[in-house]
């Protein structure tokens, strides 16, 4: 089944496509007036295998495309308008492989790509102020987050990456002032992650279970919390850009280095031994 949307369609409301097992094919006009794809409105297609979103688009709903399990490719104009990325909007589309966030892309809402398998890359533009909890949870095959240098974050969300089992590197922008809540949890295969000197919160079990054999934690940080780097039995080396006194005076969760390498942390004037 194929679908041709006319120009004249200015929303896609709720539900309209939800379920529609056979939709293969759906397309705009180059003149689409689209703003809206509302909540669930493509939900389970699970036929359908690419779309490319009109510029005039501003709102992609909650769980506009949730369960198009063969939807592999979403695409964007250069000239895009979209600000919302809602709550569950491509969340369990397993065959997914390739999404170039736009431009002027305000808000990436709860578990938006949660369960997208095979999604390998992912760049957040400097224009996304919000990301939601759990937003790239377990996309397995994600190897590569790229932020802007400009980036206008001010947190990375409760288990926004936890389960990327791939994921080898991340260096989070400069702005960012909390590491939340499991936000890195169980990427085995993190070794390199980057924490700016604008930190200052470093969440319960926000890096638990990660490959991390060394890490640099700057002075800014205040709070490391219960279980931050648990089972990171490969961590043998913090560095630390404050004095042993500043490191001593951040307060620390329960547990925070349980099963940890035996690291040392390595101040601006000495060691500590753990």
């Amino acid at each position: 089944i194929s679908i041709a949307v006319p120009d004249s369609v200015i929303s896609i409301d709720k539900g309209a496509f939800e379920l529609c097992s056979g939709l293969v094919n759906i397309t705009f006009g180059e003149n689409s007036k689209l703003t809206n794809i509302g909540k669930s409105a493509f939900n389970a297609c699970f036929s359908l295998t690419s779309i490319t979103i009109p510029d005039s688009v501003t709102l992609i709903d909650e769980n506009a495309f949730a369960q198009c399990i063969k939807l592999t490719s979403v695409l964007f104009g250069q000239k895009s308008q979209l600000k919302n990325i809602e709550a569950g909007a491509f969340v369990a589309c397993s065959s997914l492989e390739n999404i170039v966030i736009p431009d002027g892309l305000e808000n990436i809402g709860t578990a938006a790509f949660t369960g997208c398998e095979s999604l390998k890359s992912i760049t957040i533009p400097d224009s996304v102020m919000g990301i939601g909890n759990e937003a790239f949870a377990v996309c397995f095959s994600l190897t590569s987050v790229t932020f802007g240098e400009n980036s206008r974050l001010n947190s990375i969300a409760q288990g926004t990456f936890t389960g990327c089992v791939s994921l080898v590197s991340v260096t989070i922008p400069n702005g960012v002032n909390v590491i939340a809540d499991n936000a890195f949890g169980g990427c085995h295969n993190l070794t390199n992650i980057t924490i700016p000197d604008s930190v200052a919160v470093i969440g319960c079990a926000a890096f638990n279970a990660c490959g991390i054999k060394r890490i640099t934690i700057p002075s800014s940080v205040k709070e490391i919390g219960e279980l931050a780097f648990s089972s990171c039995i490969n961590l043998t080396h913090i560095s630390f850009t404050g004095t042993k006194t500043q490191w001593e005076e951040i307060e620390k969760g329960a547990a925070w280095d349980d099963s940890t390498g035996n690291y040392v942390i390595y101040c601006i004037d000495g060691d500590i031994w753990k």
